[in-house]
């Protein structure tokens, strides 16, 4: 990438954006527990050997060393939700403040800049702090990527060890690297000009495919076996392949949302108009092209542009060929460093094409990233990234003494933590699922557990019960456990409108009424009273 200063003003621009960025996260550490976060700490149970096996509860998968070190930091302080994240924040604050350093000691703007753009990207901050193990993903992203972008000609075998070492260790913390090494690697087998470089480096390319093919069927694969038992039809769903098979626009809606989560928006909301104004004032023609000419293509200072071209457009064919779904922003996380390190080339390229002065350049750059980085700091200080207020709708319950809870099956492992850890607790819970990990029951099987009344009912069920006159036999299921001569208090999180409408029907129809006295956000609590016992 091409330099345009690594001064002072490139200096401060750094400590204020990791200034934000540490303000952001401890403001983002106050938020209650998200549900997928209540089921992995569940799973610290199994033990550190457990990791490495199938996750025993709620289908959970999850690389074993990112789950060792969350277990380790979430028993530190005996549990302690805030600490949790906070260390989960320092570790990845930590790691960017270094990588930036790195970045500076090289004089590369590109590289430090990309790594800011990087750092705006909202859902980075969330999930640097959320107890799962999307903060090791992209981690081991940038580690890669900076392992290519800042050493720019020493591709030694002893280097090419090295590599491959960590690229062996992050398969235990990310089940993504692999994407991203395989991306690396091949830039350099077909960029370099030695021979003997590209020999031994996709020699050591096929070495950890080898490796990589055996690691995923030993370990990899039974681990996540329940993902695809499970959820397969789901995931199918959300690829290219089906779109264009089934004409299915709906999937391809949820694929443009989620994949668009991973873009540095407010970055580019900013930096378009402001790199049009000094495009245009530039005087012409320009000092230097914006984009490499062909014959420069293969350079070592355009390798974040060739990287965006490989990373993308490979899991791009992946989701054509209906191998690689794009389901989540957090699954697709990872490739945020790779967008953001393309657009941190990109600009400096630009502003270097525009022929402004050194001062004038940095005045810019501040510009572009300060909005960005002060606006993440603002809704953190506002929302604390809350997604669901389930330890508000805790306290709730507690502190009006409510003595007989039905729960929800959204709220079923969040309460099942809180309630297993709560040495006060004074009411009962009702309604509870099974948590082991298993294969789905069938439709017709999970009705007829529910209609008996049976209270061995399996936490799959939110991905059986999909069409609605199906999940009413659920909330019928949910109704008999009131309590009918006394008030109970039926606890939601993430209950649709349709849910809500059936739970108001069955409740009527079992001669009870119910009303909603509490709501935040995602969460609902219903107090109901039956006519008779």
């Amino acid at each position: 990438m091409a330099a345009v200063s690594a001064g002072g003003g490139s200096r401060l621009i750094v400590v204020f954006c990791l200034a934000c960025v540490f303000a952001t996260g401890a403001l983002a550490c106050r938020r209650s527990i998200f549900q997928d976060e209540g089921a992995i700490i569940l799973n610290f149970a199994a033990g550190y050997l457990g990791f490495f096996a199938p996750l025993p509860y709620y289908d959970q998968a999850a690389p074993p060393l990112a789950m060792a070190v969350l277990s380790a930091f979430y028993s530190l302080e005996g549990g302690d939700l805030f600490l949790t994240r906070f260390f989960l924040l320092l570790l990845c604050w930590v790691f960017f403040a270094g990588a930036l350093a790195v970045a500076l000691r090289t004089r590369d703007t590109g590289l430090w800049y990309g790594l800011l753009i990087t750092l705006a990207v909202r859902p980075i901050l969330l999930y640097a702090t959320e107890i799962k193990q999307y903060a090791f993903e992209f981690i081991f992203t940038i580690v890669f990527l900076m392992m290519h972008l800042a050493r720019k000609g020493d591709y030694s075998l002893r280097y090419l060890a090295l590599f491959l070492a960590l690229g062996i260790l992050s398969i235990f913390f990310s089940f993504s690297s692999v994407f991203i090494i395989l991306a690396v690697m091949f830039d350099i087998v077909v960029t370099r000009e030695s021979r003997g470089v590209r020999l031994y480096w996709a020699a050591g390319a096929v070495l950890y495919c080898l490796v990589w093919g055996a690691v995923y069927v030993v370990m990899v694969k039974p681990m996540i076996a329940f993902q695809f038992i499970n959820y397969g039809k789901e995931y199918a769903g959300l690829t290219l392949l089906n779109v264009v098979r089934n004409g299915d626009l709906t999937s391809l809606v949820i694929m443009l949302k989620e994949v668009r989560g991973i873009g540095p928006h407010l970055f580019i909301v900013v930096a378009a108009p402001v790199l049009l104004i000094a495009g245009l004032r530039a005087k012409t023609p320009r000092a230097a092209p914006i984009l490499p000419r062909w014959g420069e293509a293969r350079s070592a200072d355009h390798a974040a542009a060739r990287l965006l071209v490989w990373v993308c457009g490979g899991l791009g064919l992946l989701n054509v060929l209906g191998i690689y779904p794009f389901s989540t922003t957090r699954q697709m996380l990872y490739v945020a460093p790779v967008i953001g390190l393309f657009l941190g080339w990109l600009v400096v390229r630009m502003l270097t094409a525009f022929g402004l002065r050194p001062a004038m350049r940095t005045a810019l750059l501040a510009l572009m990233i300060a909005p960005a980085m002060l606006y993440n700091l603002g809704v953190a200080a506002r929302t604390s990234y809350v997604k669901t207020d389930v330890w508000d709708l805790y306290q709730f319950i507690k502190q009006h003494q409510y003595r007989h809870v039905v729960s929800w099956v959204i709220f079923d492992p969040t309460l099942q933590l809180f309630y297993g850890t709560d040495p006060d607790k004074t009411f009962e819970v009702k309604g509870l699922l099974n948590r082991n990990s298993a294969p789905n029951l069938s439709v017709a099987e999970l009705k007829r557990r529910l209609a008996a009344n049976d209270d061995d009912i399996p936490n799959q069920l939110w991905s059986v019960l999909k069409r609605e006159e199906d999940f009413r036999a659920y909330v019928d299921w949910v109704v008999r456990r009131v309590t009918r001569d006394d008030v109970t208090l039926i606890a939601t999180v993430e209950i649709f409108p349709y849910q809500e409408q059936q739970l108001d029907a069955a409740l009527k129809a079992a001669g009870c009424d119910g009303r909603v006295v509490f709501e935040e956000k995602a969460v609902k609590a219903f107090e109901v009273r039956c006519a008779h016992p």
